[in-house]
C-alpha cells in the first residue's frame, strides 16, 4: 500500500518503493511506445558537440546526458532527450543521423511544461524521469552519481 486512507489529507508511505515500482513499470510499458527512434551524432557534430545544443523548453535531456550537465564529471555513453519537436526538425537542427544502434534515443515528450525544471537546471527532463532512465539504463556507477549530486541539489 502506497497512500494511507487513514491520513487526511492522504499522505504517501514507502515513498522509495513506489519509486521504484513506478521506475520499474515505466521501463516495461510506457518508455518503449514513447521511443520515436534512434540516431547518432553526424561526423562533423560529434557527441562532444551535444553540449552546445540550444535546447529551448521542447527539447530536454534525461539520463546519463542530465547526469553529465549536473556533475563535473561524468561523461555519457548514451543520450536520451525527450521532445515535442517533430523528428525531422531534430535532425536538421542538431545533425543527428538516424541509426536503430545510435547511442542518441529520442522519446515523445509526455508530460506538462509545471513538471519541467528538474533540480532547478533549465534543458533536463523532471527528476523521476531522469533518475528512472538512469536506473534503466543499468549502470551502477551512473547510479550513485546520481544520487549524490541529487541529494547536494535537493
Amino acid at each position: 500500500v502506497f497512500i494511507n486512507p487513514d491520513v487526511r489529507p492522504f499522505s504517501f508511505e514507502n515513498l522509495e518503493e513506489l519509486k521504484d515500482f513506478w521506475i520499474a513499470s515505466y521501463g516495461e510499458t510506457l518508455k518503449p511506445r514513447l521511443l520515436r527512434g534512434r540516431f547518432r551524432f553526424s561526423k562533423n557534430g560529434g557527441s562532444r558537440s551535444w553540449e552546445t545544443w540550444e535546447l529551448g523548453k521542447e527539447v530536454l535531456w534525461s539520463g546519463e546526458a542530465a547526469l553529465a550537465r549536473i556533475s563535473d564529471y561524468y561523461l555519457p555513453g548514451e543520450w536520451e532527450i525527450y521532445t515535442s519537436l517533430p523528428t525531422i526538425e531534430l535532425i536538421k537542427r542538431y545533425r543527428i543521423i538516424p541509426d536503430s544502434e545510435g547511442a542518441i534515443g529520442v522519446y515523445q515528450k509526455f508530460w506538462n511544461e509545471a513538471a519541467n525544471l528538474s533540480l532547478n537546471i533549465p534543458s533536463l527532463a523532471p527528476d523521476l524521469l531522469i533518475e528512472a532512465d538512469i536506473k534503466l539504463g543499468g549502470k551502477a556507477r551512473a547510479s550513485q552519481i546520481f544520487r549524490d549530486r541529487y541529494a547536494q541539489h535537493a
